[in-house]
């Protein structure tokens, strides 16, 4: 198994104006919110701090109705 040391990596862009977080209605913005947050936890790339199946079935994004 190979393992690759990684710096730290900063962000370049922000994924709450990709999604349009700031020019939606605020429940829709919520939602983005929400989101966000879950793809964030999702693609963290240090598999400890990443969320896990379970934890992101329970995420409010995907218990939550729209």
């Amino acid at each position: 198994e190979k393992v690759v040391v990684m710096s730290t990596l900063s962000a370049t862009r922000d994924l709450g104006v990709e999604l349009g977080g700031n020019s939606l209605p605020p429940e829709q913005s919520r939602k983005v919110g929400q989101l966000k947050d879950l793809l964030e936890r999702t693609l963290m790339l240090d598999a400890g701090k990443r969320i896990t199946v379970n934890h992101a079935l329970a995420h409010p994004f995907i218990q939550e109705k729209i």
